[in-house]
């Protein structure tokens, strides 16, 4: 008895968007986001300002807490406003 395995390569696209969701809000899970106009689980990379690694470095996001910057209408600048 002889046996043959055919492979067969297959490329699969799929074009999806979210038409409704939450308006300009997303909803992140992990390396992907939800958010209207975009693919449904979309892989996306968030670019840090900096990252905490000394007492130096906390001290320094402590005075941006502390005295923050103030924006257009002079309103305080919320620097930690989408976490």
């Amino acid at each position: 008895m002889i046996f043959t395995i055919i492979s067969v390569p297959t490329l699969l696209f799929v074009d999806n968007e979210v038409t409704k969701f939450k308006g300009d809000e997303a909803s992140y899970s992990g390396t992907t986001m939800i958010k209207e106009g975009y693919g449904i689980n979309t892989q996306y990379i968030y670019i840090a300002d900096r990252i905490v690694q000394t007492q130096a470095d906390l001290d320094y996001v402590q005075s941006l807490v502390d005295n923050p910057k103030l924006d257009e209408e002079g309103k305080p600048i919320n620097y930690f406003k989408n976490f």
